[in-house]
């Protein structure tokens, strides 16, 4: 239950597909490459979250093959606010997933994608929620470090090895905002956070001497020693960059206010503010299929 994001002709969100140069004989005869079992086709390549730094399904794709995320809400009707819901119970053992998006088209005068992806587990886990982004880092709201001299790979095995740990920060509120430029355009990721969240960059193309991976860079929020865990995401599009008249405008996210205000297993309501317009969300989890199965309230 991945997610990607196009925008203004460039994609935004990307997510790795597979390590292969289509019909470029002088790499690899432009064929899948030695690293497309290894890291393309590990969890951590993909903007979805990994349990316990391990690939779904053990990483076997004849065990994949076999599964797939069910759909539980697909509703395009209102081009003002799109929500679509799907739910996975076997990807990793003993965790239930559900993700939902809700695209909406204006809030504040903004677009905002709202990414609420809810994880349910009896026993204790380590989740990790990439983001694969199409551009140039900007700003963190949080204080960061970066490693200046030296490296180290992100992890050892399950496709870890081949992500660069570039940065890594601990939030400092209860809200993080992640903002890059690509094109004409700013991107921010407002994510909530506490004081078991970790945030690190990290790009692919560590362990690989022939180049055979894209190097993507990528913004990670980690939550430690979570049973239930919840992870309330907004994207929003914003500001201009000109390089005619070298003006910025909007460069700042405009996300106020971002908030998990019930989450329980019945229904999870957040809340977002964005240029002093306040809105509501509200996803049920336990409806039929002819029952409405979202609100989205502006107040």
């Amino acid at each position: 239950m991945t997610i990607s994001y196009y925008d203004d002709g460039y994609p935004v969100l990307v997510d790795y597909g597979s390590s292969r140069f289509l019909n470029i004989v002088v790499k690899y005869n432009g064929g899948y490459t030695p690293l497309n079992d290894k890291y393309s086709m590990s969890t951590i390549a993909h903007n979805t979250v990994t349990v316990d730094k391990k690939s779904h399904y053990g990483g076997d794709i004849r065990v994949s093959s076999k599964h797939a995320p069910k759909i539980y809400c697909y509703d395009i009707s209102n081009p003002s606010v799109q929500v679509s819901s799907a739910i996975e119970t076997n990807a990793s053992e003993g965790v239930k997933m559900q993700r939902t998006n809700a695209v909406i088209e204006n809030i504040g005068g903004e677009r905002v994608i709202l990414d609420i992806f809810k994880l349910t587990s009896d026993k204790a886990h380590t989740y990790d929620l990439p983001f694969f982004y199409n551009g140039d880092m900007i700003s963190l709201s949080a204080p960061y470090t970066k490693a200046l001299n030296q490296m180290s790979t992100f992890g050892e095995d399950n496709g870890y090895q081949y992500l660069w740990k570039e940065a890594w920060a601990k939030p400092n509120d209860s809200k993080v905002c992640f903002t890059w430029l690509k094109g004409k355009r700013f991107y921010s990721v407002t994510t909530v956070t506490d004081s078991s969240s970790e945030l690190f960059f990290v790009r692919s193309g560590a362990n690989d001497p022939e180049y055979y991976l894209r190097t993507d860079p990528a913004f990670i929020i980690r939550q430690n020693g979570a049973r239930n865990h919840t992870f309330f995401s907004a994207l929003e599009t914003h500001g201009k960059y000109d390089l005619i008249v070298e003006k910025t405008e909007n460069a700042v996210s405009s996300v106020k206010s971002l908030k998990i205000e019930v989450d329980n297993d019945s229904y999870t309501i957040v809340q977002i503010e964005v240029n002093g317009e306040k809105a509501k969300f509200r996803i049920d989890y336990n409806k039929n299929s002819s029952e409405k199965k979202w609100t989205y309230i502006k107040y």
